[in-house]
């Protein structure tokens, strides 16, 4: 008999994407020291619901930024 070791999830629970990313060796881990990621401990989303479509501006909100104050040009201060 198979037996599945993962929880059953209701539709709502779960979000799949599909697609690639690939490093070169420590590429990774230089990204993270030079802040390219945006990252938060996990604690600071738990119980947090954000729906697909506001997903992206939700994230940011968590950590304190208003996205619709973000310019699209870059420069120099």
């Amino acid at each position: 008999m198979y037996s599945r070791p993962w929880r059953a999830v209701r539709a709502v629970d779960a979000f799949i994407a599909l697609g690639y990313a690939g490093w070169e060796s420590g590429q990774l881990e230089r990204e993270l020291r030079d802040n390219a990621w945006a990252s938060m401990p996990v604690e600071s989303a738990r119980g947090v619901r954000l729906a697909v479509r506001g997903a992206w501006a939700g994230a940011w909100r968590l950590l304190g930024i208003d996205v619709d104050r973000l310019s699209p040009e870059a420069g120099h201060a």
